[in-house]
């Protein structure tokens, strides 16, 4: 499999030449775990900002259960 993956990309860089890659680029593990742990930040930021929204609900329901 690993060879493969390998001869492809040895053929398709004696068509197209070498990828280009942006200056200062890591390789695609680097990138795949900065990506990933990007993503999990994301997400949990989104948690928690949802629990404070369902906090703040609960918070008005009872202020508003208490005025009646």
């Amino acid at each position: 499999m690993e060879r493969r993956g390998s001869l492809h990309l040895y053929k398709r860089m004696e068509r197209h030449g070498p990828v280009p890659r942006k200056e200062g680029a890591k390789s695609s593990t680097h990138t795949n775990i900065h990506s990933l742990l990007y993503e999990r930040q994301l997400t949990e930021r989104h948690n928690s900002e949802m629990e404070e929204k369902k906090k703040k609900k609960k918070k008005s329901c009872l202020l508003s259960d208490g005025q009646r």
